[in-house]
């Protein structure tokens, strides 16, 4: 998700930046990218929002395939629906899933995944704060 979001950021510059959407447009990206809100875009949005979380995913993602190994009897479980992989578990208390089965975020720190997710939605709110603060009004207060 990350990815896609840096190359459609990166889009979204270079159609501004080729001036076809006019010169207050090319002079609200330039104070985005090299202004006074560089540090914004490059530090909040760029780095904490983008690159670190897409970093991190990478390498968890690379952890988990290359840590956990599944025995003959866990990959069982994989065949069955989870109730039936619940009930098959027997631990005597109702539980919704194995715990060998917790899914997408199986073997990866919780801290990693709040870590992450934080940055994402610091990135977020980075992107609409820039938008709106590089506006650079192009109306000068008259109808005709």
């Amino acid at each position: 998700m990350a990815g896609t979001e840096l190359v459609l950021l990166a889009i979204f510059f270079g159609v501004i930046l080729s001036g076809l959407k006019g010169p207050i447009a090319l002079a609200s990206a330039q104070k985005i990218l090299n202004g006074s809100l560089a540090w914004a875009f490059w530090g909040i949005l760029i780095v904490i929002g983008l690159v670190v979380p897409l970093l991190a995913y990478v390498y968890n993602l690379h952890k988990r395939h290359s840590s956990i190994q599944l025995s003959q009897a866990q990959r069982s479980y994989t065949d069955m629906p989870i109730a039936a992989a619940s009930v098959m578990e027997g631990k005597g208390k109702f539980e919704i899933m194995p715990s060998s089965l917790k899914g997408a975020h199986a073997g990866i720190n919780p801290r990693a995944i709040i870590i992450c997710d934080s940055g994402v939605l610091i990135g977020g709110l980075a992107l609409r704060c820039l938008i709106v603060f590089a506006a650079i009004p192009g109306w000068n207060g008259l109808l005709s």
